[in-house]
């Protein structure tokens, strides 16, 4: 250095300055000082000492000046920023200040080289200097108290919102000021630093609490508990992630929830009133505005508030019941693990403590949580993946291999499992975790001293990356000259250096992750025997096994127990003995059964499955290997005795599910040709075409609860299938008649109506169908007769599942006319005939298997007789008195409960009136002969016959009808409509549906929906 500073060099110097030209010598003496640009260097030095009125000033403290610049981390952006600060100060001032104090100037030139957004905030606010200067600023700890006390005379004194949003604004910029400068001089720990951004942070959220009560108070008044009209609902931030663990970066998201305390509605307002929820909405979503609108001064923080149940899709608020049941019902150990941090950081604070006092319950178990070890890992692994992709696996600093995210992912996993018995482990902070986890002995001392050695040195990287710009960035830069810069902000002499110790703590936190999960899982087969032993060795569970298999979701522990106990034990063949294979899978099978809709049922369908399976042990070494083949049987059997009957029926249909056929979209065309080529007889034809069913059956059951596909798609493929299956059986069907009669058969029609004809089955629907044929008596009667065969074909439960029940009761004079018509008949029948609600069911009439050249004769046929005239008053009357009789036949003795087709409101009202008005406009609309009712509410749209608004409201009504429609019959398994007050089986139909509503407000909103639906069912179909 003595070499470098030496008074004839920086003599030098001086005189290039005064003359305003750069000489040889000098650029050289620059570079030699770290400036990688001495050119544009001098210019800087030019521009600083040019004022003859200051210059003398200015070259009193060139020599610390130059000193301060060689040790700083970038003395490039430290001159430049300190050039422009000048511009915005007074220059004799500030030069008197410097010249005076070498340790100012440090102070100075520290900041300017390691941040650019602190130096804007300085240069934009030179008046923060001084403030800065002061000792007691600089070096005390602010705590909350003293934060408030700062900016709150300041916003107090203010009246305009606008004055006060950016007044809030500069009062968080100077703190975060002060707080990058201690941290850049090393007067304030990590713990320290991280609690004053956290503070900080608080008080912004208080204020805009504040801000935002005070101005919806006066306009709609106070919110007033529903239970207790005389006391007010109060509303609380939970600060989560980062902000809640008061370890905050610098430029961190703030992740928060809004909890209220209960519903009811406010009052003493000037606006008039508003439903709790409704006003706790709007303070929410003024909260998030003040916070990140940007205004003059910039904004206050990026708001994140996907940590609340069902992310961005869910209610912004929700209170303290709502979150209860959403975390009972619904949660999963990522929200587990993200609850860990919560902290009430603003608002009421009541509200906040009941809102922790209820969820703890839900974050610490106080049984062994095998299912959030293996969640989490899975978690991990993603991020893992992702980081991979973007080439950041080992430069990621939070999310990279080793990284900050490897110990909290740690620390909490151990948290979660002891945390329900281990009071001292319920830590928000990750450094506080680490000691109360060293303190339980589980972790060792010197992996407690290296994990937190290694959380230091990475937030320390972390801070670093984010100060420079301000920007919430994890990444080490890839730019060597950028790496060097971050190298020396950190005090490190070299880029080499610093990218060793980061490796070395990288590949310890690696370790440490590594051999904890590899422990955890290794421990997973004895954990779950032990968690059970009492059970598995009496055959009686103890009252901590029967809370334990309360946890998985059991409500008939009993019950449960000897379930679990028949599938270790194998009923008679295994009676003292459980096989190691079932150990196994013992664990996975407890992860699975919580994932289930209805734990016993999946039990139950597993012991029936094992039996018709026969080898146990081989299935359970396979499920033991093959979790996710598990978890799909475990979500089959849990949902739905219809697919569980057709797997118990033939087990070798496993082969769908360990195969991964459940991931086609489509089914395989070719493969069902193939099908219709096998077999000899046609038992076994109709056998292999039962089996392709039930292949495709499982199929697109398991993508329904496993939601890879929308509902319609999944009824428009079953509609599809059925189609190629009545298409294929027909043609075996005709051949073996033709074989038994010994001549060939009348060409046959197949007419589909109802759901078949409208493409819409769901699981377990019947076949309305429609027989047509032609021909002389005889022919006729042999067409019959093949009709009579070709049903019974269909139905034969002998062979195993059957394929689907027809029903031909929609032919003319219905089960009293034959069960074949010809088409003669057909003409004579509806060219006599207007009964208006033939021609509502022929709306939804389509060919769907047989001679095609008849079937288009026969269509022609019924669309003149549906279209040909328009509805008359009468049968308007006659069209609302048969919707009302079928409302009395099947819902005049309900007394609770809703029936989704035929109840008021419900989707034979949406039927009704848009065939109705199908029936009206088809004559003149062709386009209008649609069979699919969602695709005809959107014809009738585009025909201006339904207003948009109209049209919205039945297509939303339709679709959440047959989506309830469809998860209460795999429930059932059977074709039902109705939905009892069973508040059991309305939790499972929400969790099929990936609803998280409270099960009364699933009844609110089917009563909603049936209310308006029917509002325009009167309007329309006016006598």
């Amino acid at each position: 250095m003595s070499e470098i500073l030496d008074p004839v060099r920086i003599e030098s110097l001086q005189r290039s300055l005064c003359s305003k030209k750069s000489t040889p010598r000098a650029l050289e003496f620059l570079s030699r000082l770290g400036f990688s640009d001495s050119a544009q260097a001098f210019r800087n030095f030019v521009s600083l000492s040019k004022d003859p009125s200051t210059q003398e000033r200015f070259f009193h403290f060139l020599n610390p000046l130059l000193t301060s610049l060689k040790n700083s981390s970038n003395p490039d952006l430290a001159l430049n920023h300190l050039g422009r600060f000048t511009d915005s100060t007074g220059r004799s001032e500030l030069y008197d200040s410097l010249r005076k104090s070498p340790r100012i100037l440090e102070l100075l030139i520290c900041l300017f080289g390691k941040s650019t957004a602190l130096s804007q905030t300085l240069i934009r606010h030179p008046e923060y200097w001084p403030w800065l200067l002061d000792p007691k600023i600089l070096e005390k700890a602010w705590d909350l108290r003293q934060l408030q006390k700062d900016i709150s005379p300041i916003l107090e004194n203010l009246q305009s919102l606008p004055l006060r949003w950016n007044a809030l604004r500069r009062f968080r910029h100077r703190h975060i000021l002060r707080i990058g400068l201690k941290d850049f001089v090393s007067v304030a720990s990590l713990e320290e630093l991280t609690l004053e951004l956290s503070s900080l942070a608080d008080t912004c959220l208080k204020w805009a609490y504040r801000l935002s009560l005070e101005e919806l108070l006066e306009k709609f008044g106070g919110p007033r508990c529903e239970h207790n009209k005389r006391k007010r609902a109060g509303l609380a931030v939970i600060g989560m992630g980062k902000l809640g663990g008061c370890e905050l970066n610098y430029s961190s998201d703030i992740d928060v929830m809004f909890v209220y305390s209960e519903e009811g509605e406010t009052k003493g307002g000037t606006l008039g009133t508003l439903q709790n929820h409704e006003f706790f909405t709007r303070l929410a979503h003024r909260i998030l505005e003040i916070l990140s609108a940007r205004m003059q001064e910039g904004y206050l923080y990026r708001v994140d508030t996907r940590l609340r149940p069902e992310g961005p899709t869910g209610p912004l608020v929700r209170s303290l019941e709502g979150y209860e049941n959403y975390y009972a019902s619904w949660g999963q150990t990522w929200e587990r693990q993200a609850l860990i941090k919560a902290r009430c950081v603003a608002g009421d604070p009541e509200v906040g403590r009941e809102f922790l006092k209820r969820v703890t319950p839900f974050i610490y178990r106080k049984y062994h949580d095998e299912k959030a070890i293996q969640e989490m890992r899975a978690v991990k692994l993603r991020i893992d993946q992702e980081a991979e992709l973007r080439g950041e696996e080992n430069r990621n600093v939070k999310l990279g291999l080793g990284g900050i995210r490897e110990i909290e992912f740690g620390i909490q996993i151990l948290q979660l499992l002891y945390g329900g018995k281990l009071e001292c482990l319920k830590e928000r902070n990750s450094l506080s975790a680490i000691e109360r986890l060293v303190e339980e002995n589980l972790l060792e001392k010197e992996t407690g001293i290296h994990l937190k050695e290694a959380y230091h040195f990475l937030r320390k990287v972390e801070h670093y990356l984010q100060l420079e710009e301000e920007r919430q960035t994890h990444v080490l830069p890839e730019d060597p000259e950028k790496l060097n810069h971050l190298s020396r902000s950190l005090r490190y002499t070299s880029a080499k250096s610093f990218l060793s110790d980061y490796k070395s703590h990288t590949l310890f936190v690696q370790k440490f992750y590594r051999e904890l999960f590899s422990g955890l899982l290794s421990a997973k087969e004895n954990s779950a025997v032990h968690t059970l032993s009492c059970l598995l060795n009496t055959g009686q569970p103890s009252e901590e096994e029967k809370g334990f298999l309360r946890s998985l979701g059991f409500e008939e522990m009993e019950t449960a127990a000897q379930h679990l106990l028949g599938l270790a034990q194998g009923g008679e063949t295994m009676p003292h003995l459980i096989s190691q294979d079932f150990k196994k899978m013992l664990p996975f099978l407890l992860i699975s059964l919580q994932k289930t809709l209805d734990p016993n049922r999946a039990l139950v369908g597993l012991e029936r499955f094992l039996a018709a399976y026969k080898a146990r042990n081989v299935l359970f070494e396979m499920l033991g290997t093959h979790p996710k083949i598990l978890d799909l049987l475990m979500l089959l059997f849990g949902t739905s005795p219809f697919l569980t009957e057709i797997l118990v029926k033939d087990p070798n249909l496993l082969d769908v599910i360990s195969e991964g056929m459940v991931e086609r979209t489509n089914f395989d065309e070719g493969r069902l040709a193939r099908v219709l080529r096998k077999g000899e007889s046609f038992q076994e034809k109709f056998s292999s075409l039962r089996n392709f069913q039930n292949v495709e059956m499982l199929r697109l059951g398991l993508r329904d609860i496993l939601k890879l596909s929308p509902l319609l798609e999944i009824l428009s493929q079953i509609s599809l299938l059925v189609e190629r299956i009545l298409k294929g059986g027909l043609e075996i069907a005709r051949k073996a008649f033709q074989k038994a009669q010994g001549k060939r058969c009348v060409p046959f029609v197949i007419i589909g109506l109802g759901k078949l004809g409208g493409q819409e089955l769901s699981f377990s629907s019947d076949l309305d169908v429609m027989f047509v044929s032609e021909g002389d008596e005889d022919q006729m009667k042999e067409a019959n007769d093949f009709g009579a065969f070709l049903m019974e074909l269909f139905s034969d439960v002998q062979q195993g599942t059957p394929l689907y029940k027809m029903d031909p009761r929609l032919r003319p004079d219905g089960t009293k006319g034959p069960l074949v018509q010809s088409i003669e008949t057909l003409r004579k029948y509806y060219g006599s005939s207007n009964t208006i609600w033939e021609r509502m069911a022929l709306t939804r009439a389509r060919f769907v298997a047989g001679n095609e050249k008849w079937g288009r004769r026969v269509m022609k046929i019924l669309h003149h007789f549906v279209f040909q005239v328009f509805p008359s008053k009468d049968q308007v009357l006659e069209l609302k008195n048969l919707r009302e009789e079928i409302f009395q036949d099947r819902c005049g003795n309900l007394t609770e409960g809703f029936e989704l087709k035929s109840g008021r409101g419900g989707i034979l009202d949406i039927e009704f009136l848009v065939q109705f008005l199908q029936l009206k406009h088809g004559k003149k609309h062709p386009r209008l002969k649609e069979v699919h009712t969602l695709k005809l509410i959107q014809k009738l749209l585009h025909a201006g016959i339904l207003p948009q608004k109209e049209s919205a409201l039945l297509n939303e009504a339709y679709l959440f009808y047959r989506e309830v429609e469809s998860a209460l019959r795999l429930l059932k398994d059977r074709p039902t409509d109705f939905i009892p007050r069973d508040m059991k089986l309305v939790m499972r139909i929400q969790k099929k549906m990936g609803l998280a509503l409270e099960p009364e407000h699933l009844f609110e909103k089917i009563e909603n929906l049936g209310k308006k639906v029917r509002e325009l069912y009167e309007k329309y179909l006016k006598a």
